[in-house]
């Protein structure tokens, strides 16, 4: 939900709007791996005298909300000091948290006023209906790392996918729109293929072949994308995390300066070079054969 386009009838505190002045809301969230669990520490703090005068007096909470839109899952925290923290079971998430911290209403609450509302309220108090919301803090989206993701291993970010089109087509494709980055292959190729990357040699070529352009492609899309579109697929933070080990930082200004070819040779290990050793393995045990 993008609360940063929500019309509120009444003055609410923000990081978007100035409906209040001179007082501030920050939430601040740390994340710590356990085993099969993940820790969140989560507070909120404000210098509101308004804001915190209703939540001592019993009419307003802090309000935290959790959420992981790959796994749908979702829980709301509640806290009078602006002080939790909760532990959730590594199966519940994937890849990305988002956490939207809040001050609401616990009851209605008649002819609300605040000395730091913008003069544009000045004279003017409102009805404010339970549960709705009167602060809102910075959103946090924070990126989890479990003990079972193959994070580093480049390999693992792709997949061979047959294309179903009703019309044949020649041409290779490639969708990066999902956690794996897909090889969309014509149909007798990826039988082809299927029957090829039984052998380690044939392996070998297949990353020269399929994957070394597939991940140029990629490369060329960062350049003239917006990361934040790709930031939640696991493709985008193993290459990150292979990057980081090459003491390269994914970012504009890298993977602008570098030619994308020479860029995806390193994260890959150079499939050229291995592609070749491989062929020449091949072309040893034919002449063996023939030697028989």
């Amino acid at each position: 939900m993008n609360i940063e386009h929500k019309l509120y009838p009444y003055p609410v505190l923000t990081y978007f709007n100035d409906d209040y002045l001179n007082s501030i809301f920050m939430a601040k969230v740390e994340v710590e791996k356990g085993i099969g669990k993940i820790g969140v520490s989560l507070e909120a703090v404000t210098d509101d005298l308004g804001l915190l005068g209703l939540i001592n007096d019993g009419y307003a909470e802090f309000v935290f909300r959790i959420e992981c839109l790959a796994t749908l899952y979702r829980e709301i925290v509640k806290s009078g000091d602006g002080k939790k923290k909760i532990f959730i079971s590594e199966e519940k998430i994937d890849s990305k948290i988002t956490v939207s911290t809040f001050i609401v209403a616990k009851k209605n609450i008649e002819n609300y006023i605040n000395i730091n509302f913008n003069e544009d309220y000045s004279d003017i108090s409102f009805f404010i209906e339970k549960s709705s919301i009167l602060a809102i803090a910075r959103q946090f989206k924070i990126h989890i790392e479990k003990e079972n993701d193959n994070l580093g291993e480049p390999s693992s970010i792709f997949c061979l996918v047959r294309n179903t089109a009703e019309k044949e087509e020649k041409e290779v494709k490639f969708d990066i729109m999902g956690n794996k980055i897909k090889i969309i292959l014509p149909k007798e190729e990826y039988e082809n293929i299927a029957t090829l990357s039984q052998s380690k040699p044939n392996q070998e070529i297949l990353h020269s072949s399929l994957i070394f352009p597939a991940l140029v492609y990629v490369l060329e899309n960062l350049k003239t994308d917006d990361y934040d579109n790709y930031d939640d697929y696991v493709w985008f933070r193993t290459i990150k995390k292979v990057l980081e080990n090459l003491e390269i930082e994914l970012n504009w200004e890298n993977i602008e300066s570098y030619q994308s070819y020479s860029l995806a040779q390193k994260i890959i290990n150079y499939p050229i070079g291995r592609s070749l050793e491989a062929m020449k393995q091949i072309g040893v045990v034919q002449e063996e054969g023939e030697d028989e």
